[in-house]
């Protein structure tokens, strides 16, 4: 069955930063909830980025995160299935959040209606599949093309980023194997990625400064010569850090677009922490 924006229509959870939505697809961004202590906000509605890291830095009480309830998922299907033939809803690994089961309990009541997919990634890097799966809308589609990008996507995208401490992803327990880079100097910063869903420990440097020379690097390393691919950066309230990182990859790279620069929201950054920055690199569609 052809899929396109006329009649197919777009939900996604807010991990992948993109509350603005996707140009001419009609679409749904679905918030996490983010906790301190009583307080409960609906990520990139209830509170600006700024305000979360603010607040992340000043509070003795550790940030908790959860995924939407069913119930907010079904809502949003029922609102764009009153308009269009049929929704696709794309959200981060079912290994790192249980946000893809409640929307699929979300999507029980409406049948084929609804196909929801568990896109193996998180935050910018699930951001640039949202995008790319609206292209496909745009020009028209079927679902096994959606299908073979989003394996696509899982396969050969990355996402690499560096942050200031791992005392948040620790006290989140997202840690995963980058439990190793515990216990390092204070001035060693860890570079992380994700593969298969899970968060995986990269490589480290010494001091701020040389994070964005090691994302660059790691984009070299991985995307040599490839210009098939888009880029979005993400930051934790550190907007010059990324500026500092576009720049960087417009001179090594500038056969490529320009990145996409975003505002990491709550729910990804009460996991990763204020100065946060990371790069996704995705093929398009």
């Amino acid at each position: 069955m052809e899929r396109a924006a006329r009649n197919t229509a777009l939900v996604y959870d807010s991990t992948a930063d993109l509350p603005g939505g996707v140009e001419g697809v009609a679409s749904r961004m679905v918030s996490l909830l983010v906790q301190f202590g009583a307080d409960t906000y609906r990520d990139h509605v209830d509170q600006t980025s700024d305000e979360l890291y603010a607040r992340l830095v000043a509070s003795p009480v550790a940030p908790t995160t959860s995924q939407a309830s069913p119930a907010a998922f079904a809502e949003a299907y029922e609102q764009l299935l009153a308009t269009h033939d049929h929704v696709v809803s794309l959200h981060l690994s079912g290994k790192l959040s249980g946000t893809v089961q409640s929307a699929r309990l979300g999507a029980e009541a409406f049948g084929e209606r609804v196909t929801v997919i568990d896109t193996g990634t998180v935050s910018v890097l699930l951001g640039l599949a949202v995008i790319g799966v609206g292209e496909l809308l745009l020009r028209g589609t079927d679902d096994a093309e959606v299908a073979a990008f989003i394996a696509r996507h899982e396969t050969e995208g990355r996402l690499y980023v560096g942050l200031e401490t791992l005392e948040h992803l620790q006290r989140g327990g997202r840690i995963g194997k980058a439990q190793a880079l515990v216990g390092q100097l204070l001035s060693v910063r860890p570079i992380l990625t994700v593969e298969a869903g899970e968060i995986l420990p990269l490589t480290r440097v010494r001091g701020t400064g040389k994070v964005v020379g090691a994302l660059v690097d790691q984009l070299q390393i991985g995307f040599a010569g490839r210009t098939d691919v888009r880029l979005m950066v993400g930051h934790g309230a550190a907007p010059e850090a990324a500026e500092r990182l576009v720049a960087a990859i417009r001179n090594v790279r500038p056969d490529l677009e320009a990145p996409l620069v975003v505002s990491i929201g709550a729910a990804v950054g009460a996991h990763a922490g204020p100065g946060a920055i990371g790069i996704a690199v995705g093929p398009r569609p």
